[in-house]
């Protein structure tokens, strides 16, 4: 499935290391220092926080890819510790967004 023009065409490595997870439980995030932010793909349920982000509210994988570029850069200008985000789950689309957030996690 080709992309649409402009989504995820960029690459961008936070300043900040990132860390991949298959997947985020809220209770680890939950449990983890207030300094390293948490990025889910869709809005978890009871988890809040000035560290807890999400991509969609509902965790659609293409609204997910139109923000995760521009989220990512506002994250790292918080100055947290570490970023950990999670991979998306399926082929096509989020296939290319696990590809981006392997690249910025490279750095």
């Amino acid at each position: 499935m080709p992309l649409a023009p402009g989504l995820l065409a960029r690459h961008y490595s936070p300043r900040t290391p990132v860390k991949v997870h298959a997947r985020i439980t809220e209770r680890a995030a939950a449990r983890a220092p207030s300094s390293e932010a948490w990025l889910f793909l869709a809005r978890p349920k009871r988890l809040r926080g000035r560290n807890i982000f999400w991509l969609d509210e509902g965790g659609d994988l293409r609204a997910a890819a139109r923000r995760l570029f521009a989220l990512l850069r506002s994250i790292d200008e918080m100055d947290f510790k570490k970023i950990h985000v999670e991979r998306a789950v399926g082929e096509g689309l989020a296939e290319a967004i696990n590809d981006r957030l392997k690249r910025a996690a490279s750095r």
